[in-house]
């Protein structure tokens, strides 16, 4: 039972971690393709 409410919080947890990771990446693909045109 415990169990199960700590995997269910780590999913979460882990879940708002890629989420953020992803668009972390999403704006630094936005920047570095806004910026290419200076190099």
């Amino acid at each position: 039972m415990l169990n199960d409410i700590y995997c269910y919080k780590r999913i979460k947890i882990e879940a708002k971690i890629n989420e953020q990771f992803c668009k972390d990446v999403e704006i630094l693909e936005n920047w570095s393709s806004r910026n290419s045109r200076f190099f």
